[in-house]
């Protein structure tokens, strides 16, 4: 997501059909329910966490039934299923992961799976769709895992690429040109970190026991040469004296020794 074109999404009255007005209401009511999920106190006014999370989350799947919506053209409906899927706590696994397969086929029908540049699409279109449909990828994946299931959709099926190392100010609703992708840490860098992993992840669950000693060999290039790209782009560039710097270290770091108990 874009946080200033949310905003102005959210925000400006000038649009406002019916259709637009629900799908925002979808993506405002997801950004409430997440803000409650992490939220660690309530103001004394406001009704218990666990009413809230309900009642948003009951608003959220409400709006995601009507036909107007899973019809729309528009991101927000799938941009606020996904946030919620993200921070939702309140569902069982088995609810999870069939909301997972409905946002899924939403992307696909929104052709998310093809990346905006051979779709001809906008700069901004493009990198807002290369975000959503790798956010979408990474969760599907996780859930499948928690729920001992094989993915719907792995990297041969797609063409999307990875969203770029940019700043939100580095690019514009109205620019036609792509921006150059940044050297260093930016507002992306946890996200581009956070999918590199899970895609080593995956890659290594593949080659499943019993390993061949060829298959050894490959599980450990393929570990080196992801934890060089991550040090290249990413991890170099981080000051532990930095909040957002030292949590990108620490997470991938613990992702890491995951990947590297999966490698024994």
């Amino acid at each position: 997501m874009h946080v200033q074109a949310a905003e102005n999404c959210l925000f400006d009255g000038k649009r406002s059909s019916d259709e637009f007005n629900i799908c925002s209401d979808a993506l405002r009511f997801s950004i409430y329910h997440a803000a409650l999920t992490v939220a660690k106190e309530l103001g004394p006014n406001l009704e218990s966490r666990e009413s809230e999370l309900r009642k948003y989350s009951g608003a959220i799947k409400l709006i995601l039934e009507e036909p107007d919506v899973l019809a729309s053209s528009d991101l927000l409906a799938l941009q606020a299923l996904t946030i919620y899927l993200y921070h939702n706590q309140t569902d069982d696994e088995h609810t999870r992961y069939v909301l997972i397969g409905k946002a899924l086929r939403m992307a696909q029908s929104l052709g998310l799976h093809r990346d905006g540049i051979i779709l001809q699409k906008s700069p901004f279109e493009t990198e807002m769709r290369r975000r959503l449909w790798w956010n979408i990828h990474r969760l599907e994946r996780w859930l499948a895992e928690n729920y001992l299931a094989h993915p719907f959709c792995v990297e041969p099926q797609f063409d999307t690429l990875l969203p770029s190392n940019i700043n939100d100010c580095d690019i514009s609703t109205v620019d036609g040109e792509f921006p150059k992708p940044r050297d260093g840490l930016t507002e992306m860098s946890f996200c581009l970190v956070d999918f590199e992993l899970s895609s080593l992840t995956f890659k290594l669950l593949k080659l499943r026991p019993p390993i061949e000693s060829d298959q050894q060999g490959q599980k450990s290039r393929l570990i080196q040469e992801s934890l060089k790209k991550l040090t290249d782009e990413h991890l170099k560039f981080c000051d532990p004296a930095n909040d957002f710097d030292f949590m990108i270290t620490a997470y991938a770091k613990l992702s890491l020794v995951c990947v590297f108990s999966l490698n024994n």
